[in-house]
């Protein structure tokens, strides 16, 4: 296990792929330089109360030197197929705040062999042991790149909770999607996404993903209106206090969606309404019930 930095209150650059155990703690602050992968078979342990600062703007011709294979345009931090992180209280965030300026969270798993877009680098593989990740209360804010497609948080072929454990998870001004789901199938206690007229998506299903949230559910960003509807796969709600509100939900057509032990499989990109749910329930939907057995089909 590798304790990095044990100097207190230092900005820790992170230049270089993750090869063993390591631990990052709340005493540093950890900035992503680059594209920093965690290595098959290494986990990433970060411990409540770190930041781990994304650096913004394109990532150096000296730091693609060192990295001849890396293809992401913007510092992110891979997961790999077969590696892990567990964060607990930590937050994620852009280095002056500013979104659009940098890439994002990428966890690979096992389900099937993929890449990311167009990023060689950024891959899934079927044939390797699968990791056991968490992320539980943790933050990511003004995370992403809309011009290169990453977005703030991408599960891409996580295979289910036995990969990847989430709890309480709050996204604030993604620079692309805020929460993108390719393939795997998914369950969350508690998820809020809080978009900006630029954010793409706030939730994003593809290749058949599956997301059941179980307890709590706010998608929202302002309504902007300037005599025509920007806002792609919006949905304008009410939410409680009465202000305007829009939600961004894309579902493709083999995934799924189920909210508080009810299934949505339409699609959402034509403007359609949530159907069996009321406007102002769309924005905030709290329940403890046991959500039971989920029935497939369409509503």
């Amino acid at each position: 296990m590798s304790y990095k930095n044990k100097i207190c209150n230092q900005r820790v650059s992170v230049k270089r792929n993750i090869r063993e155990d390591t631990i990052w703690t709340s005493n540093n602050v950890y900035v992503i330089k680059g594209e920093i992968h965690v290595k098959k078979g290494s986990t990433l342990y970060i411990t409540p109360n770190t930041t781990v600062i994304f650096n913004t703007g394109q990532i150096s011709k000296y730091e693609r030197s060192r990295h001849e294979n890396n293809t992401l345009p913007y510092p992110s931090l891979v997961i790999d197929s077969g590696a892990s992180i567990k964060a607990c209280d930590v937050l994620f965030k852009s280095r002056n705040c500013v979104p659009q300026s940098t890439g994002g969270l990428i966890i690979c798993g096992t389900l099937r062999d993929s890449t990311f877009e167009d990023y060689s680098s950024v891959t899934s593989h079927v044939d390797v042991c699968p990791g056991k990740s968490s992320l539980k209360h943790v933050t990511f804010k003004y995370i992403g790149n809309n011009d290169s497609d990453i977005n703030a948080l991408t599960l891409l072929n996580v295979k289910d909770d036995s990969e990847l454990c989430m709890r309480y998870i709050y996204i604030k001004i993604p620079g692309d999607d805020g929460l993108a789901i390719i393939g795997g199938d998914h369950t969350i206690d508690h998820l809020e996404v809080l978009g900006d007229a630029f954010s793409d998506e706030l939730v994003d299903l593809e290749g058949g993903a599956r997301l059941q949230v179980t307890k709590y559910l706010s998608l929202q960003r302002p309504f902007i209106s300037n005599g025509e509807d920007n806002l792609s796969s919006a949905l304008i709600c009410v939410n409680p206090q009465g202000d305007f509100r829009s939600t961004s939900l894309s579902v493709d057509e083999d995934a799924l969606f189920y909210l508080a032990g009810k299934v949505f499989s339409q699609d959402f990109n034509t403007g359609g309404s949530f159907s069996g749910i009321s406007e102002d329930e769309v924005v905030y939907i709290k329940t403890d019930a046991d959500i039971g057995t989920f029935i497939e089909g369409e509503f």
